[in-house]
């Protein structure tokens, strides 16, 4: 019995927690697809310049995993990187 429960608790927390990203992604729906537009045009200046992640990170003084999150689109570009990016892949 109580296993059950807990199950039904957790797919309730499941369910909310998903209803929360839908609502999250409709609003901002805009936001979300200039992230994947500038991520897609990183990856390619990444392939023209053969250069990697990695070698990217370096260059702007962050974790590669940042640069990964960039590069996936999930995570904010704030001003200043964007201008880094910009500088070190010659993104005009």
């Amino acid at each position: 019995m109580v296993n059950k429960k807990r199950l039904k608790d957790l797919s309730i927390f499941a369910d909310s927690k998903l209803i929360e990203e839908i609502k999250y992604r409709n609003a901002n729906r805009k936001e979300l697809r200039t992230y994947k537009r500038l991520a897609l045009e990183i990856l390619l200046k990444l392939d023209e310049k053969r250069m990697t992640q990695k070698q990217l990170a370096e260059k702007l003084g962050v974790s590669a995993q940042y640069v990964n999150k960039l590069v996936k689109g999930n995570e904010k570009f704030g001003g200043e990187i964007l201008v880094q990016l910009e500088e070190v892949l010659d993104m005009h």
